[in-house]
């Protein structure tokens, strides 16, 4: 099984869902992601992409790293020569699953992101391409974390220290410090406390501290059953949530 995920920025993939990428790649998936932009703040590109690279490794992925003219712009916003761009990688791999970003973002680039693979999408499915399911994901609480509404989560408890490696690798190549995985964390632990309510909602014995989460953009076709859910099944979990809850919860009940 094959797996794509698209970002514009050079951390946003990481970032989002590292720890489901790293899951998938243990199951044996080939996982790649689809970067629209260099890290741009970076003079050095050549050794900025370099960096970009290993971090993906680090939660067993490969990196593309789509190329452009330096001093261009027009690629953060969604254009067709970009969508030509996404549309031939798409083409290349053949994704079973396609993560992308969610359209509803406070970051006007990764807003742009969405609406360029969305296009690259409905071309690459007339041209004989379609993945058989695909999934949004959140980048980054002030972005759009406060607007999405999950359809479920991914506990990445056991990969947590892999994205934190990745995370932290990230932080060296942009000198800020530890505050990129810093906010991972804490939104990680957000996602990990509604999936945990979640769980305990079905009365499932598991539990959850960290967790990524996604919305369903596109329906498996022809399957019984989600690639996603299928592959992840021990760390996978619908939203469930209820009104008035988790006030009612048994582990609120002291």
């Amino acid at each position: 099984m094959k797996a794509l995920a698209i970002s514009i920025h050079c951390d946003d993939t990481e970032y989002s869902i590292g720890g489901t990428l790293k899951l998938l790649a243990e199951k044996g998936w080939d996982v790649t992601v689809l970067n629209i932009t260099q890290n741009f703040r970076d003079p050095d590109r050549a050794a900025s992409d370099k960096q970009s690279i290993e971090a993906a490794k680090l939660v067993g992925a490969k990196k593309i790293i789509l190329d452009y003219t330096p001093g261009e712009t027009n690629f953060y916003k969604n254009n067709p020569d970009t969508v030509r761009k996404v549309i031939r990688v798409m083409q290349e791999i053949s994704p079973d699953v396609l993560f992308t970003m969610y359209g509803t973002d406070n970051h006007v680039e990764h807003a742009e992101c969405a609406k360029t693979t969305r296009e690259a999408i409905y071309a690459a499915a007339v041209r004989g391409t379609s993945p058989n399911e695909i999934y949004s994901v959140e980048c980054g609480p002030f972005q759009s974390m406060c607007h999405m509404l999950p359809h479920g989560y991914i506990c990445i408890d056991p990969v947590i220290d892999d994205v934190k490696k990745s995370m932290l690798y990230f932080d060296q190549s942009h000198a800020v410090g530890e505050g990129l995985w810093k906010e991972k964390e804490a939104a990680a632990y957000f996602r990990g406390y509604e999936m945990n309510t979640c769980l305990q909602n079905a009365r499932d014995g598991r539990e959850a501290k960290y967790a990524e989460c996604f919305r369903i953009e596109k329906f498996p076709a022809g399957n019984s059953d989600f690639l996603l859910r299928s592959a992840l099944k021990e760390h996978f979990s619908w939203c469930s949530l209820r009104m008035y809850l988790p006030h009612g919860n048994p582990i609120f009940q002291g």
